[in-house]
């Protein structure tokens, strides 16, 4: 069985959320991922997660949220327009994983 090498996005900051780094061919070979995006302005560690897991007829991906409130730092507003936004781009980033880990598939059973 051959190995895949190390294929590590770094963290991010935009501003408004952090994406933190993660290896997509980690999360091919482990059949399993979980990015999670903190937010400005809200006190939980992950009030917008991406996972993403094997099946049978591709991967599954889905953005899962709850803000647990606000910190009370601030416009809690500017802090809900954050969370919209972190959400608009998670779901634009869950998307571009799901078609790059259907594309690994498809390769490997190539392989």
């Amino acid at each position: 069985m051959s190995t895949i090498a190390p294929n590590l996005v770094p963290a991010a900051d935009y501003g408004v959320f952090q994406v933190p780094a993660y290896d997509i061919n980690e999360i091919f070979t482990s059949g399993h991922g979980r990015l999670s995006i903190k937010v400005k302005g809200f006190w939980s560690s992950e009030p917008v997660c991406i996972k993403l897991r094997s099946e049978m007829n591709g991967w599954y991906v889905d953005v899962d949220h709850s803000t647990g409130g606000t910190q009370g730092e601030g416009d809690p507003l500017d802090a809900e327009t954050h969370f919209g936004t972190a959400i608009i781009f998670a779901t634009h980033l869950a998307r571009t994983l799901r078609q790059t880990l259907n594309g690994m598939s498809r390769l490997h059973v190539l392989a």
